[in-house]
């Protein structure tokens, strides 16, 4: 239990809350959460409110209603019936929503009679009247702005109602007048949601069908437009959103918008100047349609469309992108001279695939998109366009076809994808009476770009066979040492770690810049022979990095490459300084690439893995030049190659090459050694990669091809620590490179001895 100043405390913060979310409730006074967040209107009214009463000036509910005279946001739930009564004035009454009837909110629906008001105000807007139920007595007049809604959920009573959108949403209703009238700039609305709707008027400038299976008699009972003799007042479009809406054999002076499938209609005339008339359901039957309003529109979207003639004027169009759509004859207006015919207006677009219709009168004639197009007669069309971008007999017209017709430079285009650039261009063959669309494709330039990847992929997997050749073969002598050094000579197998971070660009042509690390663990073994020491062994080396590439357009690519893999490795060191050593690895390097600009207006990604496996052979000889200084010279051969591969860009199959790499370095390492367990190295190299190029097919098409081949020097600093009595050596050096190979890394070998 709550006490003293905690009680009073708590009850505050309570207030605060229910004031703050709107919960608050008004019946006899007493504020109740679990009515939710409605204002109830019942008692404080007496239950009836009489002829003229304003509930909103009613003292119990002012305050709840009105603040600075605006009655905004509030949910209100209207228990009590009443006669020509005002519900909410103010100067300002907006989002409001009142409820009728709510079987949820009360158990007893209510009587209604006469001109009832549920908003008056000149600021009236986004308010929701819904009504579920009435009782079966009464007849009122719902009144709200033009800018407010009401939706009949259901009635018992025949009322009428009056908003600027009126929506139908119950079955089997009788109302009285369905009055949707229109703001200033805006069009009023009638839907009807429902099945076995009447109405003794029905007056609105738009009418939407949503009920499936809508019939003429379904309509009929509206008694839409009934005594309205005023044009502008008339409903001039219908709105088909339901399936299977059946109004043939009727024929309308009104415009349509159809998105239900399966219309059926009879002739149809839209007279609204800039007019559309829209048919995106699938399987419309119509008849005939006239674009009677200046600058008139049809647009045909819906696939398999039957449609009867189309005649338009004023400078109309009619634009058909469904797919099987078969239209009777076309006419948007006169021909008009060449000279004018751009400007017209006048014109037909077909972008639909088999698209079917009778003769055409127009100006111009265009197939866009993939559309195709067979015609009955083109004696009036002045002139025809292909844009389309399907190949083959795009056109045939069984008269008036003639090769003059066809504006051949204005039916070149193109059309580009991830990896293509298609040019078209149309051409009327006089023998067949067609015109025929051909495609010349080829590889797009910025295709290297999806190559690049490779590069980056093959830079990882050989900064592991560089770690290992360095690092690796240092690291493991260093473990087998440190084992001999402990006493543990008996041991078989020595493990060892090396690790190391690089940052390098990889000149391609263009250019890749690559940032990873590679790690590279075994076991090793020293065994005693004739002419020195072999050392060998196990290892498994991984690498990770990130790249981003770069064309010469500003075309950038980005993604992240790794590699994993086992192999295995010897050296001979012989006692006279010489050394000999090899490795043969195996594994898989996996990639993904995506670019934001490699295709304009398109992300392009694609992930990629393949096998790879790699060699090295080298040769040295360590020449110790009196005191703590020595000198080791050296050669090394370096194989590696990436198996091929296949990617989807964007639907298109991009077959990757394998990719092959063959170096060979040349070089020298000064070291000094500057106490028992430090020494400082300084070293040349020059390295020289034989292939190192990537290629790639799409559709028989070879992409340009990233490659690395040529020259790269390297100069390296670093210093070897090796404490005795620690199981930890190091290896800090940075080396800078120039050439094909370029930027520097900065390496952080560690060995590590178990």
């Amino acid at each position: 239990m709550l006490k003293g100043k905690k009680k009073a405390l708590a009850a505050q913060v309570l207030l605060g809350l229910m004031v703050a979310g709107n919960m608050y409730a008004v019946d006899c006074g007493v504020a109740s959460a679990a009515e939710g967040a409605d204002i109830e209107i019942g008692e404080q009214v007496g239950w009836w409110i009489g002829k003229d009463t304003v509930v909103s000036d009613n003292e119990k509910l002012k305050s709840e209603l009105v603040t600075d005279n605006a009655i905004k946001e509030k949910s209100i739930n209207l228990k009590c019936g009443g006669e020509s009564f005002t519900l909410l004035n103010a100067d300002v009454v907006e989002n409001n929503i009142i409820q009728i009837g709510n079987e949820e909110k009360y158990s007893d629906p209510q009587e209604y009679w006469g001109d009832i008001k549920i908003v008056d105000s000149a600021n009236s807007s986004g308010n929701v009247l819904e009504v579920y139920r009435t009782k079966n007595t009464g007849s009122a007049k719902f009144i709200l702005g033009a800018k407010d809604t009401a939706i009949v959920k259901g009635l018992s009573a025949k009322h009428s109602f009056q908003a600027g959108t009126i929506k139908i949403e119950g079955s089997d209703l009788e109302l009285g007048d369905v009055d949707a009238y229109s703001a200033a700039g805006e069009e009023s609305l009638v839907e009807i949601a429902g099945k076995g709707v009447s109405a003794d008027k029905t007056l609105t400038q738009k009418l939407k069908i949503s009920a499936n299976g809508f019939t003429n008699d379904d309509l009929s009972k509206l008694n839409l437009d009934e005594g309205v003799t005023d044009d502008a007042k008339k409903c001039n479009k219908i709105i088909v959103d339901g399936n299977d809406v059946n109004f043939e054999g009727q024929e309308f002076w009104k415009s349509f918008d159809v998105t239900g499938d399966n219309f059926k209609v009879g002739n149809i005339h839209s007279y609204i100047g800039n007019d559309v008339v829209s048919i995106a359901g699938n399987n419309a039957n119509m008849g005939n349609i006239e674009l009677a309003g200046t600058s008139s529109t049809l647009n045909v979207s819906g696939n398999g469309a039957q449609l009867g003639n189309v005649s338009g004027s004023g400078a109309s169009s009619v634009n058909i992108s469904g797919n099987n759509v078969t239209v009777g004859d076309i006419t948007t207006a006169a021909p008009v001279a060449a000279a004018t015919k751009a400007a017209s207006g006048n014109n037909i677009v077909i972008s639909g695939n088999g698209t079917k219709t009778g003769a055409l009168k127009t100006g111009t004639l265009e197939i866009t998109g993939n559309g195709t197009l067979e015609a009955d007669d083109v004696e009036n069309v002045d002139s025809i366009v292909i844009n389309s971008t399907a190949t083959g007999n795009v056109f045939k017209a069984t008269n008036g076809m003639s090769a003059g017709k066809l504006d051949a430079e204005a039916s070149k285009t193109n059309e580009t994808t991830a990896l293509f650039s298609n040019d078209y261009a149309a051409s009327y063959d006089a023998t067949s009476g067609y015109i025929k669309n051909t495609r010349t494709q080829s590889i797009r330039e910025q295709s290297k770009s999806y190559v690049e990847t490779q590069m980056a992929a093959l830079a990882m997997v050989a900064s592991g066979a560089d770690l290992l050749a360095n690092a690796g073969f240092t690291n493991a002598a260093q473990a087998v040492q440190d084992a001999k050094d402990s006493g543990e000579s008996g041991r078989s197998m020595v493990p060892y770690a090396a690790a190391n971070y690089g940052s390098m660009r990889q000149e391609s042509g263009s250019h890749v810049d690559v940032k990873g690390s590679n790690f590279n663990i075994g076991f090793a073994k020293e065994v005693k022979n004739g002419s020195g020491k072999l050392l060998f062994g196990p290892m498994f080396e991984y690498g990770r990095g990130n790249y981003d590439s770069y064309l010469d357009d500003g075309t950038t690519g980005s993604g992240t490459a790794q590699n994993y893999g086992v192999g295995i490795m010897a050296r001979q060191n012989n006692t006279n300084g010489c050394y000999y050593e090899g490795s043969v690895r195996y594994g898989k390097v996996t990639s993904d690439y995506s670019s934001s600009n490699v295709w304009a207006g398109h992300d392009v990604s694609y992930d990629n893995s393949a096998k790879y496996w790699g060699a090295h052979v080298g040769v040295g000889k360590l020449q110790k030049l009196g005191g703590d200084n020595a000198i080791d010279l050296y050669g090394k051969l370096f194989y590696t190659r990436q198996g091929a591969s296949s990617v989807n860009v964007d639907g298109d199959t991009l077959d990757f090459s394998a990719v092959n790499s063959k170096r060979s370095r040349i070089g020298f390492r000064y070291i000094h050694g500057t106490s028992k367990v430090r020494s400082v190295y300084a070293g040349l190299a020059w390295q020289y990669e034989f292939d190192g190029a990537a290629h790639a097919t799409a559709n028989g098409f070879s992409t340009p091809s990233p490659s690395v081949k040529g020259s790269s020097g390297m100069l390296e600093l670093g210093v070897l620590i090796a404490p005795k009595a620690s199981p930890v050596s190091f290896d800090l050096g940075v080396s800078g490179w120039t050439g094909k190979q370029k930027g520097y890394s900065l390496n952080a070998n560690m060995c590590w001895s178990f």
